[in-house]
């Protein structure tokens, strides 16, 4: 079969019968492409050619990448072979004749304390009022950007959910959002926060006919739904801006909201199904995070050090 004709029609399966997100195909596509054209450097055509021995000098070819990225494509590869067997396309996989062993750092993940989450806050409160005062033609995209992070600290959704959500999605009675998760599950959020809704309902009545016209909630500048990009650059313009020195991205505001939840003695798998995790050892790392903590204020207040 040729490499090409495998990809496609994987690719298809994971579509159509595994009904898997845009993002994770594009993810695969991405992935599968890079393995094809190194094949294309080794004169290889077909996907019978591809051994063990390939494998082993793709990963090697692979080896300038960080270990997480490394992971992921290897794992597309793998995918697609396993994939090709159930279909007997090819009699076996060669991935069951290779063990590959990519070692990731367990890094803990950055989080905000809450002295730092009003920080920003408060500087996103006094920047909004400074432009409403000068008439600065940017007070709707800080309206808009207050509501976004309040929404992502409040939520713990991935940047994309946000991106993804839509006007349908939201329900302003009941406090919910709808978001959609592996193979279009569907999962209601509750925010709990009036302040939260506050906001959002000051961004939604300065965008709202923009948004019923795109549909998706939260609206860029030049009339189309917002990109992760974008949040990223507005994150970190706000966080230097607010004398937050910690490298803070979409992520940190989920882990901040896990975290935080943690140190309220939330139970762990209460805190997975926020988070929309399918294993509870994904969460898992969050303890890890509770842990380093308890040992900082042991440090500060045992009353050991008292005396």
């Amino acid at each position: 079969m040729d490499i090409q004709v495998a990809i496609t029609q994987f690719l298809g399966h994971c579509k159509y019968e595994k009904n898997l997100s845009n993002f994770t195909l594009q993810c695969y596509e991405l992935d599968l492409r890079k393995f094809r054209e190194f094949l294309a450097t080794q004169g290889i055509s077909k996907i019978e050619q591809v051994d063990k021995t390939i494998i082993r000098s793709y990963v090697k070819v692979l080896s300038h990448y960080k270990p997480n990225t490394v992971k992921r494509k290897v794992a597309s590869v793998n995918v697609l072979f396993n994939f090709l067997e159930y279909e007997d396309e090819i009699p076996t996989s060669p991935f069951r004749k290779i063990k590959i062993a990519i070692k990731v750092a367990k890094r803990i993940p950055v989080s905000l304390t809450l002295t730092e989450v009003k920080q920003l806050f408060d500087y996103l409160e006094q920047e909004r009022r400074r432009q409403l005062i000068v008439g600065y033609p940017y007070y709707s995209c800080i309206v808009r950007d207050m509501a976004l992070l309040e929404l992502m600290f409040s939520s713990g959704l991935r940047i994309r959910k946000v991106c993804a959500i839509k006007i349908g999605d939201i329900d302003f009675q009941a406090h919910t959002i709808k978001v959609w998760g592996k193979g279009s599950r569907e999962r209601l959020i509750y925010i709990p926060s009036e302040e939260t809704w506050i906001k959002i309902c000051s961004y939604y009545q300065l965008f709202k006919t923009k948004i019923h016209e795109l549909d998706y909630f939260f609206i860029s500048l030049d009339d189309r739904n917002i990109n992760p990009q974008s949040i990223r650059f507005r994150i970190t313009k706000y966080t230097k801006a607010a004398g937050i020195s910690k490298n803070v991205t979409p992520q940190t505001f989920r882990h901040t909201y896990a975290t935080l939840l943690l140190e309220q003695d939330v139970d762990l798998r209460h805190i997975q199904h926020f988070l929309g995790h399918s294993s509870i050892s994904t969460t898992q790392m969050y303890t890890k995070v509770n842990s380093e903590k308890q040992r900082e204020i042991l440090k500060a207040k045992h009353p050991r050090f008292q005396f």
